[in-house]
């Protein structure tokens, strides 16, 4: 997946967070974990379905990171945290579909 598809893809969930947010106003919630994210049943679906192709590189990225024992590039402020968002997706991601999800967060 190219730098541009990438960028689209994590664009797609922001909007789809967004979507939700933009009739109720955002409310930033006391506990953890703060996410953007509220319906990751939904979200698990599509990556199922029509994303199933942009999750696998996600994933895929995301177990590299697992492998690699770090993220990359976590400490440069100008970089995108990209291993750090691919984790935190999987780790939703797997988790709702009932597979080995704590790796992504350890």
């Amino acid at each position: 997946m190219n730098f541009a598809r990438r960028v689209a893809f994590i664009s797609l969930f922001g909007a789809l967070a967004c979507c939700g947010l933009a009739q109720t106003g955002y409310q930033i919630k006391p506990d953890h974990p703060r996410l953007l994210i509220t319906d990751v049943p939904a979200v698990a679906r599509r990556c199922e379905g029509p994303l199933a192709d942009d999750y696998r590189v996600v994933k895929d990225r995301a177990d590299a990171a697992v492998r690699r024992g770090h993220l990359e590039f976590i400490s440069n402020k100008w970089a995108i945290p990209e291993d750090l968002m691919n984790c935190g997706l999987a780790y939703l991601i797997e988790r709702e579909r009932g597979r080995e999800h704590q790796k992504y967060a350890d």
